[in-house]
């Protein structure tokens, strides 16, 4: 559904080749008289016209009787996340390979989502990755120098902070860690790489 002529040309040759059935639609007022009451339907349509589409079909649009596959311009992990939060079964970029889209619509028909690699990549990440806490740079440098062996006494000489000053501000960096220790501080640091120079 509105898609451009060549485009949608090129797709509906490439969902027939892999023997889908497929109805091609101008307006939204005929999506949902265009397929059989008691037929599952995928609609592939361009991302600017999916809230329409929703709206259009209402309760039909729920991965059961109606899935629908995004297309975008360009994927990127928001474009997977906001595909995923509006309920849609598929998102494939434009320019993918026609046996990709036709895979997108075939995981759809079938109630599975056809994982994107950039949403893969997000999802492969750790959660000790994803929770990496934000840390200034001379916070990081104070956590490298604590693993070299450096005192907390010469951290302090060196930021001009009194000894006792020191240790608190090394208190709320442990914290923000979630260590409630120096050596617990250093080995969240450590796996979030952030000791690496």
């Amino acid at each position: 559904m509105d898609l451009p002529a060549l485009y949608s040309s090129g797709l509906r040759h490439a969902l027939a080749g892999a023997g889908l059935r497929q109805v091609v639609i101008s307006s939204l007022d005929g999506l949902v008289g265009a397929v059989p009451p008691e037929d599952p339907f995928v609609v592939v349509v361009p991302r600017s016209r999916v809230a329409g589409v929703s709206r259009a079909l209402g309760q039909e649009v729920d991965g059961t009787r109606c899935a629908v596959v995004e297309l975008v311009e360009t994927m990127s992990g928001a474009e997977f996340a906001d595909a995923v939060a509006r309920g849609s079964l598929g998102v494939v970029e434009m320019d993918a390979d026609p046996e990709i889209i036709v895979e997108a619509v075939r995981s759809a028909a079938r109630g599975q989502f056809l994982v994107p690699e950039v949403a893969r990549q997000l999802l492969a990440r750790s959660d000790a990755e994803a929770d990496v806490p934000a840390l200034g740079t001379e916070e990081i440098e104070w956590l490298r120098r604590l693993g070299q062996g450096v005192t907390v006494a010469a951290l302090a000489h060196a930021a001009a902070y009194s000894e006792r000053e020191m240790y608190r501000v090394l208190s709320r960096v442990y914290q923000r860690l979630g260590a409630a220790s120096r050596t617990q501080a250093l080995l969240n640091a450590q796996r979030w790489g952030l000791l690496d120079e």
